[in-house]
Parts: C-alpha cells; sequence; structure tokens
C-alpha cells in the first residue's frame, strides 16, 4: 500500500469536562447550524459510504433546534425513567447500527447510566457522556440544542415518552464523528465499543457451518451471562420479502430453547417493520403455552420472534459484548515506532484474574485519512518467570527449564480491535503483553493502545523495560507455545537418529509459521536441507540458515541441527491467514555431510583418560578442562544414578567468551557428559567465574527435588 498524504481535519470534540455551573450553555465545538447537521468530513474513511441521494432524501437542511423546554414547551420531560429497549425509536438517519447497540444497551438500565454523567435534566443545558474512543476513554459534553421539525416533531432518534436521553447521546454520538450525518453507516460492534469499554467479539456465521450447535450454545450463553448481543441482517432480496431491512442491525433480545424449538428475540430499532415467517407475531405455530414461556406480545413495535434455522438463513453475523458488571477497565497507549518491531507493556497480578485484553488501533470512522484500512496486527500474552527456572516445587516442567517466556495466548487479525478472550483464569505472577501493527501509513510511526477490562481493580499496565527482553524473546514465546499445543514428530519411524520435528503452516492464530527440528543425539549433528514455497505475504525472521533460490524460483533452506538441541524457524504473516501462502517440502536429512561426530565431542571422547575432575555436584559429578586450539572446553560428567537439570551462568569473563551452548541450562543423563566451550581471546590471563544451581531428577519417576546451593568455581589462569 502506498502512503497517502494526510489530510489535515479540525477536531470536532475534546475531553471537555462537563460546566453545569454557567447559565445557558452553549457548546462552541458544535454549533447548532446547518454544518453540524451535514457536514461530511472527506478526510475520513466513513464519508464514502454517504452519497448526495442520502443528504437529498434526508432533508436535513429544514431541521431547526430548539431545547427540549421549547419542544415540550408546559409539559414536563425527564431525562430518563424505567429504561427500556422500547424507549428507542429511530429517525430519519441511517443509524441503525448505533441504536441497535443502544436497544440491547437498554435491556440493563445501570449499563445506559454508566454512559450519562449527569442523571437528571441539566438546569443550564449541559450534558456529559462516556464514550471510548479508540480504546481511551473520553468525556464527551453538548449543550441541549436538538434538531426537529419545524412543528416540534423530533425528526431523528428519540425516546417514545417524555424522556430525552437517547436524543441526547445521539446528539454526542454525532459530535464525536463531526455532524449527524456522518454518523450513517457502521456496525453494532463498533457502535457498542464506543458506548461501553468492554469487549466485543464478533462471530461469523458461515464459520462455524460445521458446529452450528457450538454457534448457538455461545449465543445462548452470552444471554444467560447477561452479554449485550446485536445482529446484521443480510443484503439479499429474500430477506426484503420476509419483512427484514436489508444489512440492517437488530439487537437480540432473548434466547430461548423450549419443547425441542430454537427461538431468538429480535428487535428492529425502528419500533415496526417484522419478520413475516415462522413464529412471527401472526404465525399460527404460536401456541397459548409457548406464548406464556416467552412472554409473548402481539404488537407492532419492531419486537419479534425467530427461529434459529432462520436467524442463520437471514443474518450472517453475531456481535456479542461481552459486558460484566464489576469489571475494570484500564488501557495504556505506546509508539510503535517501525512495522517491524513488536511493542508492549508489563503488569502483575497479585490474585487469581479473569480478564480480557485488547489491542486498539486506528479506526476508520474516527481516523482523518481517505483510503484507509486497519493493518495487520498480532497480540500476544506472555507470562515472565524471572526468576524462577525450576518453579521450585514439585510441578517442575522440564520442557520450559530455560524459558523465563511462557506463553498464554494471541490473537492476530486486520479488525480495529483484536481481543484475547482468556478461558482461563490467570494466576498470580507478572506478565508481559506484546503488540503489534503491520503499519503502511505515511510514516513508520503509529500508536497501539492496549486495553484489559478485568474483575482486579488493581490490575494496571506499566512501562515495559527493555532489560526484561532478551533478543531472542520471539524464539522463546515460540518454544513454549511449541511445548504446550504441538507435538514433535519423528522423521525415523523408528527414531534411530533421534531427529524430530513440528511444522505448522496453518493457522495457529499468532500470526506466525514456524519449523521446530529436535536433535536428540548425544555426538551427532544433522544437516537439514527443505524447499520453500511462498508469496510475499510471508516473511523469514530467523537468521543463521541458508537460503538460496532454485532454478524454478523456490528458495532452498540449509540448516544444521547440533546435538543435544533444537533449532526454531520462524515465518512472520504479514496479513491475514488466507491471503499468506507456505509450502514446505522436500526434506533431506545429512548426518555425515559435516563430520561424524561433533568435533569438540569428538576431541573430548579421544583425550577423556587426560580428565582431571573436579567435584561438581555431591559425589559422582565431576567437572573437568581441555584445552584445544583457542579454546577451553569444560566438561560436566555425571557418573551418578540420577539425572540432573543444571542452569548457569558465566560472570566477570576475562579475555574470553563463552560460544556453546549460548544459554548454560541443560539436562545431563545419567552416566552422559556435557560441554561449555570458551573462546580463547588470549591464552594467558584468562578468568571467569561460573555460577550455576541445580535440581536432581530421579529416573523412571515423576518425583523430584530441588537443591537451594549455588557453587562458584573462579580461577586463575596463567
Amino acid at each position: 500500500m502506498n502512503d497517502p498524504i494526510l489530510i489535515p481535519t479540525k477536531p470536532y470534540f475534546l475531553n471537555q469536562l462537563p460546566d453545569f455551573e454557567s447559565p445557558n450553555y452553549a457548546d462552541d465545538l458544535f454549533l447548532p447550524n446547518d454544518n453540524s447537521l451535514t457536514h461530511i468530513d472527506i478526510s475520513k474513511e466513513m464519508s464514502q459510504v454517504i452519497t448526495k441521494d442520502d443528504i437529498k432524501n434526508l432533508n436535513l437542511k429544514d431541521l431547526v433546534w430548539k431545547s427540549p423546554s421549547e419542544i415540550f414547551k408546559e409539559k414536563p420531560f425527564i431525562l430518563y425513567n424505567n429504561i427500556s429497549v422500547e424507549d428507542i425509536k429511530q429517525g430519519l438517519l441511517g443509524n441503525c447500527y448505533f441504536l441497535s447497540a443502544l436497544s440491547s444497551l437498554a435491556e440493563f438500565p445501570k449499563r445506559i447510566e454508566k454512559i450519562l454523567i449527569n442523571n437528571c435534566t441539566s438546569k443550564n443545558g449541559c450534558y456529559s457522556f462516556n464514550f471510548y474512543i479508540q480504546g481511551k476513554q473520553k468525556v464527551v459534553t453538548i449543550d441541549d440544542k436538538i434538531p426537529v421539525f419545524h412543528n416540534n416533531n423530533w425528526a431523528l432518534a428519540h425516546s417514545a415518552n417524555n424522556t430525552i436521553w437517547v436524543q441526547l447521546i445521539e446528539k454526542a454520538w454525532a459530535k464525536v464523528n463531526s455532524s449527524y450525518t456522518m454518523t450513517i453507516g457502521g456496525l453494532p460492534s463498533e457502535a457498542l465499543s464506543s458506548l461501553t469499554e468492554a469487549p466485543v467479539i464478533t462471530y461469523i456465521h458461515r464459520k462455524y457451518e460445521s458446529s452450528l450447535q457450538l454457534l448457538w450454545e455461545i449465543i445462548k450463553d452470552a444471554d444467560d451471562q447477561n452479554y449485550i448481543i446485536c445482529t446484521q441482517s443480510s443484503d439479499n432480496d429474500t430477506t426484503k420479502k420476509m419483512g427484514l431491512i436489508q444489512s440492517h442491525a437488530y439487537s437480540i433480545i432473548s434466547c430461548y430453547e423450549i419443547d425441542g424449538k430454537k427461538l431468538l428475540k429480535l428487535r428492529n430499532p425502528w419500533g415496526n417493520f417484522e419478520w413475516t415467517g415462522d413464529y412471527s407475531d401472526k404465525s399460527k405455530l404460536w401456541t397459548d403455552d409457548l406464548k406464556q414461556k416467552v412472554n409473548f406480545k402481539d404488537s407492532n413495535d419492531g419486537i419479534f420472534y425467530i427461529l434459529y434455522d432462520d436467524y442463520l438463513k437471514y443474518f450472517p453475523v453475531t456481535f456479542i459484548c461481552k459486558f460484566f458488571d464489576g469489571y475494570h477497565y484500564k488501557w495504556k497507549k505506546v509508539k510503535q515506532f517501525s512495522e517491524n518491531t513488536m511493542v508492549g507493556c508489563r503488569f502483575k497480578i497479585t490474585k487469581p484474574t479473569k480478564a480480557i485484553f485488547g489491542l486498539h488501533q486506528k479506526q476508520k470512522r474516527f481516523y482523518n485519512k481517505t483510503d484507509y484500512q486497519p493493518n495487520h496486527a498480532k497480540l500476544f500474552l506472555v507470562k515472565y518467570n524471572k526468576h524462577d527456572y525450576y518453579n521450585n516445587n514439585d510441578n517442575y516442567d522440564q520442557k520450559n527449564v530455560n524459558n523465563k517466556y511462557e506463553y498464554i495466548a494471541s490473537h492476530e487479525g486486520n479488525r480495529e480491535i483484536i481481543y484475547l478472550d482468556l478461558i482461563n483464569t490467570l494466576d498470580v505472577g507478572e506478565y508481559l503483553l506484546f503488540g503489534k501493527i503491520k503499519w503502511s501509513y505515511f510514516d513508520k510511526e503509529c500508536s497501539i493502545v492496549f486495553s484489559t477490562y478485568s474483575d482486579n481493580i488493581d490490575l494496571d499496565f506499566n512501562h515495559l523495560d527493555k532489560s526484561l527482553i532478551s533478543d531472542d524473546y520471539l524464539l522463546k514465546i515460540f518454544e513454549s507455545y511449541i511445548n504446550k499445543k504441538c507435538h514433535y514428530k519423528n522423521f525415523d519411524p523408528n527414531n534411530i537418529n533421534g531427529l524430530s520435528y513440528v511444522v505448522s503452516v496453518t493457522d495457529t492464530d499468532t500470526g506466525f509459521y514456524f519449523l521446530s527440528f529436535k536433535n536428540e543425539n548425544d555426538f551427532k549433528p544433522c544437516e537439514l536441507s527443505l524447499t520453500v514455497e511462498m508469496n510475499n505475504k510471508v516473511d523469514l525472521l530467523s537468521k543463521n540458515i541458508i537460503v538460496k533460490k532454485t532454478e524454478d524460483n523456490k528458495l532452498k533452506y540449509k540448516i544444521v541441527v547440533a546435538p543435544s538441541s533444537s533449532e526454531l524457524i520462524l515465518f512472520e504473516q504479514l496479513d491475514n491467514f488466507w491471503i499468506c501462502n507456505l509450502k514446505v517440502q522436500d526434506f533431506i536429512l545429512d548426518w555425515d555431510k559435516i563430520y561424524t561426530y561433533d568435533e569438540d565431542m569428538k576431541f573430548i571422547l579421544e583425550h577423556k583418560d587426560l580428565l582431571v575432575k573436579d567435584k561438581f555436584i555431591l559425589n559422582h559429578c565431576y567437572y573437568s578442562e581441555l584445552k584445544r586450539e583457542n579454546s577451553l572446553l569444560k566438561v560436566l560428567q555425571n557418573e551418578s544414578e540420577f539425572d540432573y537439570m543444571v542452569h548457569g551462568e558465566f560472570k566477570n569473563l576475562v579475555n574470553c567468551l563463552i560460544c556453546q551452548p549460548y544459554s548454560i541450562v541443560f539436562k545431563i543423563k545419567s552416566g552422559k557428559f556435557k560441554y561449555i566451550k570458551l573462546k580463547l581471546i588470549e591464552k594467558d590471563d584468562i578468568d571467569f567465574e561460573l555460577v550455576y544451581s541445580y535440581k536432581k531428577i530421579y529416573v523412571n519417576s515423576q518425583a523430584s527435588s530441588m537443591c537451594d546451593l549455588n557453587y562458584s568455581v573462579n580461577k586463575d589462569r596463567k
């Protein structure tokens, strides 16, 4: 995508504080004139859905602005009272998506009251509302001038009685969008995301063609949990013939499973025009018993009942807003300075917590740029085990022994907001939230808003200290992912050589493909060759891999998997999964091409009689040293009946560098040995300190014990 020029635009609302003191409050940011009614901001993507016919047919310029006292005259009016879904009546504007969201919220009056900062009519005409714009909480303030017909009849959205809360919320939404006209067209999901802090999950029905019962259970459970549910009708002609409005938003009020029938109760925000099929108001299928069970009422009020099968036929999508009473919303804005860089934040949890996390990017309704579409984004939640490599308990996880970045969840997609809707409760600990947008617009800097919606008021985001992040953090996250979710397969059915693999080129909801190869042979390295085909929507991230282009324009990869180690290859998806393409084939293994044995291991075996043993771990575990050319080999031998996990760290290195392995975390099996290789810069005056801890693992048993002792080796070499 080319970088378009940023179009300057005027801000139409600020984070204004309410002013309930000034007499006759007037909002100078949203004046009662034709501009506030019909202005079209051509710099915003949403302007593309508004046509000249829309403006001409609406006749909005013939309206006048009046305050409620002028409209009701001597009649009493109030802000709200006994809020109901039937309060909401749609006017001239095509903003059914917004009113259906409002109608769904009105099922639970307290949720509407959270939007309203005023709790009664204002004496000076000032009203303020809580909105959530691009993940950030904003206060939107307006005056009470409302557009009406010359005869004082309501022209736009309104309540069915003497309340004015619907008119005022619609005006606040118009102010946020720069005019009433700019609110035409949209989805209930974006309205719900702006009216509440709660996450909104979109369910595309065609994705559940093979599991329609699961989709029903999701919708039914959402109704049982008192979540907010909306839908939108399809745009085909059959929809219109059945009494439904094409591409029109509806709110779902209730779900029923009675006498083998699955019924949904829907409402058209117009307050009329209802479904005419089975179980419509005039349907002969109703029984007195069923009417009583679902509280049926025959009235032209926009409320109707529809069978689940018919719902799937005429409504292609369901939006579920997971609103929890008593949950807390927090957000943090961060800058991403490169499209190739992850950004993040951290937080601590001091008690078990239920939470949903979000990544918010620019929303096209509010973003001042033509031809804007949300970019591909990724979101990762990781637990950061900074001190406890061994977990210090009997539930020791050998797979994650050297990994402080424990994968918890991830999600990716091209939507304005992507969520991590966690099923499990988060345990006590420190967590990192990583995000990335493949930003493709005028510059390489973009803003990301992270959000959390949880039952823990103390959960809040903090700055992510770079010292917490190692260079290989992404590889470590995927190592944890593989250990939790994947199963290695052996190249050889008899597993003679000990090489196994995981190849994932499907949708993992991570935004990455990955190939992992594990060599369990203690001595032999393996050279692995494979052929890869991929389109320009996939990018290789891993380094230290030999890549050559073949005659047929494919890529030939070559990688060496060292003894008792693994190698992970990562490919990043640059767009939605179904646009990306990656094929892997033609695996070739060569165990002898480079050398029969690891040269250092071969050297150790040839000189093992020269090893001088020093006690390493209690009895029968020793370390020794061998010099080989310009390197020093630290040999760790295990002659005990137990296996040991060892975690070590070199400190204060003088005239030497550690070169193998990079991470000193490994398992020494009973009767085996490992080695650590140091490269010598100067052969004289070598100095280093090796600090390590270890854990005993009983062979053929799940039991284990932890030794908290740390040993330190510090010797001058001259």
